[in-house]
Order: C-alpha cells, then structure tokens, then sequence
C-alpha cells in the first residue's frame, strides 16, 4: 500500500502546472520596454505551453517601472503564489531590486535587463541574466573610444 501512495504522489507531482511569476513595467518610464516585454512572454506561452507535459501558466505583475513595487511582486509571486521561477522586469533598477529578493527567498530568476553581477547567495546562483552583464556593455564603449 505505501508503493502505491508514493506512485500516486509521483504521478500528482509530474502533472503539476509550471509556474511562472512574470514581473514587468506595463506602466510608467519603462513601459516602453515592459509591453513589448509582455507580448513576448504571451506568445512564447502560446508557442510552448508545456514542458515535460506539465502546462506553463504565467503569472504577470505590473511594477510600475519602481523597483519597490518589482521587490514587493517578486515576494508575492514566490510566498503568496508559490511560483517556481520568476523572470522580470523591464529597468536595471527594478531587475536588481527583484534580483536581491529573489536571491534572499532562494526562487530562480531571469533577468531581462542588464544588471551588475549579483553574488550567488546560499544556495545559488539564483539570477541569469538574458542580456549581456552591464561590464561587458561598457567594455564595448571603451574599445571603441
């Protein structure tokens, strides 16, 4: 009968959703980055909507283009939703803010601006960054000056 119960347990686990918290700037300074940012994450969802035959669902926040707002979504997402990885947001300010929470609650994340290296905390390392790292940006300039 335990056999059974983990199997069934098993079984339970490999259906569940994938979840996604999805922070971005749909208003304010940044939203210029943030909803074409949004469309983005929309269509990819559209393309691939599942992974291992478990669905992904997104969960998208509005920061606002304020990083307190980006940290406060971050810690919603990952305490109150229980999401299993975060990706955001649309400015360096609020992506580092939404980084050092995300790295405090030890929750996954991809960056999507460019921020300074963060360190890895316990753990990690917890952040990825998709653009290039804000040195190699600026190594860049410099050669060509």
């Amino acid at each position: 009968m335990t056999s059974f119960a983990v199997l069934l347990g098993l079984s339970q686990a490999a259906q569940a959703d994938i979840l996604v918290g999805f922070v971005t700037g749909l208003s304010g300074p940044v939203s210029s980055i943030g909803i074409p940012n949004a469309k983005g994450i929309a269509a990819g969802q559209a393309y691939v909507g599942e992974i291992g035959g478990e669905k992904v669902r997104v969960i998208q926040l509005d920061d606002g283009s304020d990083p307190t707002a980006s940290t406060r979504n971050a810690r919603k997402l990952a305490e109150q939703d229980k999401v299993d990885i975060l990706i955001g947001t649309s400015g360096a300010p609020q992506t580092l803010a939404m980084a050092t929470a995300a790295i405090e609650m030890k929750v996954p994340m991809i960056a999507v601006s460019p921020i300074a290296p963060v360190p890895s905390g316990d753990g990690g390392p917890w952040v990825v960054q998709t653009p290039q790292p804000t040195p190699l940006l600026v190594q860049g300039i410099v050669d060509h000056m």
